[in-house]
C-alpha cells in the first residue's frame, strides 16, 4: 500500500524539524550533566548546522543520482542514526559525534522533501502539496516542543527519543512505500550543473539566505528575549513559542492559492511586512500577550512568504527542480548560522533592541534581489510565475 503524498512529507518535514530542535530545550542540563560550559553545548548545533549546510550543497547531485524517494530514505535514515547515538552517548565528543550525520540527514530530508513536492504532483495540486511539506516544520515546534519538556524530565536523552527517532522512523516507512522514481537521463544529469550562475536563480538565492539569517537570528534569541523581558519561567515562554508558531499554519495555507501567480509581489509584500512586525515585536515589549501575537503575527507572515519563495522552483523543468532546492536549503542552513553569530553580535552591541532592527533591516533587503529580478525581465528558462491553466 502506498502512502498519499501529502502526509508523507509532513511527516518527513516534522522529523526533519525535530532533529533540529531536540537539542535547544536541553542545551543548560547537557552542559550541566557533561560538565561544561553553555557556550561548548552550543557547539552542537554549530556542528550540525555546518554538516547540514555543506551537505545541501551536494544534495542537487545527490537527487539525480538517488532519486528523490532515495534520497529521502538515506536522509531519514541518518536522521534516525544520528538521533538515536545521541540519546545513549556516554561522552560529550560522542554526543558532538551524532551531530553531523544528524545535520546531513535534515539537509537532505529538507532539500527531497521540497523536491519532492514538485515531482509526485500533476502541475495543479503541486501548491498545495508544498504547503503540506512546509506546515510540517513549524509543527514540529507546536507539538514537539512541549512533548520535549515533558519528557526530558528525568533525562535530557529523551529529547531524542520522543520526537525526531520515532518520526524518522514512520517517515521512512511512508517513504519506502512508495514507487521507485524513474531514473534520470544522461541529458537531465549534464544539464543539473551551477543554476546559481543564472542571474536570476542567483537573485533567488540571496533573497533566501538574507532571510534565513534574519529568520535564523529571531528563532535562537527569542526565546531569551521573552525570558529577560517578561521574567517568565522557562515552560510559560515555551507556551508562548508554541502558541506563536501556530500562526504558521494559516499564512502557508492561505497563500498557496496565489503563491505561483503573484509570487515576486508576495516575496516583497511579506517580507516588508515581515520588517516592520519584527521591529516592532523586539522594541514595544507590550505585554506577554501582545507580544505573542505579535510573533505569531511574524510567523504567518514567514509562512506565507515561505509558500511564496517556493513557488519559484515549482514549475522549473524536472532536471532542475533538485538542484534549485538543493540550492534554497544550503541558503536555509548558511543563512540559520550567519542569523546565530550575526544577532549575538548584536545583542551584545545594543542589546534586544539592536537586533530588531538588525534582523527587521536583513528582512528589507532581502526584498532587493526580487525587485532586480522583476526590473531585468523574465526568467531565461522557465516562468515559475505563470499559473497552469
Amino acid at each position: 500500500m502506498s502512502f498519499r503524498p501529502a502526509p508523507t512529507l509532513f511527516i518527513t518535514q516534522f522529523a526533519a524539524m525535530a532533529g533540529f530542535l531536540a537539542p535547544v530545550p536541553v542545551l543548560p542540563r547537557i552542559a550541566r550533566e557533561l560538565g561544561l560550559s553553555i557556550a561548548t553545548a552550543g557547539q552542537l548545533r554549530t556542528l550540525s548546522g555546518l554538516a547540514a549546510g555543506l551537505t545541501a550543497l551536494a544534495a542537487g547531485v545527490l537527487a539525480h543520482r538517488l532519486g528523490v524517494r532515495r534520497l529521502l530514505l538515506a536522509g531519514l535514515g541518518l536522521i534516525a542514526f544520528g538521533s538515536a547515538l545521541s540519546a545513549v552517548a556516554p561522552s560529550f565528543i560522542v554526543l558532538a559525534a551524532a551531530q553531523p550525520p544528524l545535520g546531513a540527514g535534515i539537509a537532505m530530508v529538507l532539500a527531497g522533501g521540497w523536491s519532492a513536492a514538485a515531482a509526485w504532483a500533476p502541475a495543479a495540486s503541486r501548491a498545495r502539496l508544498l504547503s503540506w511539506a512546509i506546515v510540517g516544520q513549524p509543527a514540529a515546534w507546536v507539538v514537539g516542543m512541549p512533548v520535549i519538556g515533558l519528557v526530558t524530565a528525568a533525562s535530557w536523552r529523551w529529547a531524542w527519543v520522543a520526537v525526531p527517532l520515532p518520526f524518522a522512523v514512520c517517515g521512512a516507512v511512508a517513504v519506502a512505500r512508495r514507487r521507485p522514481d524513474p531514473p534520470a537521463s544522461a541529458t537531465a544529469r549534464s544539464r543539473t550543473s551551477a543554476p546559481h550562475r543564472e542571474p536570476n536563480v542567483a537573485a533567488w538565492a540571496l533573497s533566501e539566505f538574507l532571510t534565513y539569517t534574519a529568520w535564523g537570528a529571531v528563532l535562537v534569541y527569542t526565546g531569551a528575549f521573552l525570558l529577560s523581558s517578561y521574567q517568565l519561567a522557562p515552560r510559560d515562554a515555551g507556551t508562548m513559542l508554541g502558541a506563536a508558531a501556530a500562526g504558521f499554519f494559516p499564512g502557508t495555507l492561505l497563500a498557496r492559492r496565489w503563491a505561483e501567480r503573484y509570487m515576486d509581489r508576495m516575496l516583497a509584500g511579506f517580507g516588508l511586512a515581515a520588517a516592520g512586525t519584527v521591529i516592532a515585536f523586539m522594541t514595544a515589549r507590550p505585554s506577554p500577550a501582545g507580544s505573542t501575537i505579535l510573533l505569531g503575527i511574524l510567523m504567518s507572515l514567514i509562512g506565507a512568504r515561505t509558500m511564496a519563495a517556493g513557488a519559484f522552483d515549482l514549475h522549473a523543468p524536472l532536471d532542475r527542480r533538485a538542484a534549485l532546492m538543493a540550492l534554497r536549503a544550503a541558503a536555509m542552513q548558511f543563512g540559520n548560522l550567519a542569523g546565530a553569530a550575526a544577532g549575538g553580535v548584536a545583542i551584545a552591541t545594543g542589546g534586544y533592541r539592536a537586533l530588531g532592527f538588525m534582523t527587521g533591516g536583513l528582512f528589507a533587503l532581502a526584498v532587493a534581489p526580487h525587485v532586480w529580478r522583476r526590473r531585468t525581465g523574465p526568467h531565461r528558462h522557465w516562468t515559475p510565475a505563470a499559473a497552469p491553466a
